[in-house]
């Protein structure tokens, strides 16, 4: 049976990670050395920059009985996937 929310939620996996690991895992995945592309300037980091980012799926779960079973990797792989896809539509489509 379809269901609709009643106003905006957040779907993400309840998996606790630093930002920089995050981003770590995703050129691991591209088979990219991540010290030889990113340079972090902590200068540029405010005080109130989160180190650890999560969500919270508790609406989406209740109002729809809805669970998230993807790990972090497969998720990573699945954006990544989904990107390169995109791009080739998107080159396919511009040079028509």
């Amino acid at each position: 049976m379809l269901k609709l929310l009643t106003d905006s939620c957040v779907i993400t996996p309840i998996i606790l990670v630093k930002l920089s690991s995050l981003v770590q895992k995703v050129f691991e995945k591209l088979d990219l050395d991540f010290h030889e592309h990113v340079t972090v300037d902590t200068g540029l980091l405010r005080k109130l920059d989160l180190e650890v980012i999560y969500g919270d799926n508790s609406k989406v779960k209740k109002e729809l009985d809805w669970t998230y079973d993807l790990t972090l990797d497969q998720l990573i792989e699945t954006l990544i996937a989904d990107e390169i896809k995109y791009m080739e539509w998107q080159k396919k489509s511009s040079a028509v």
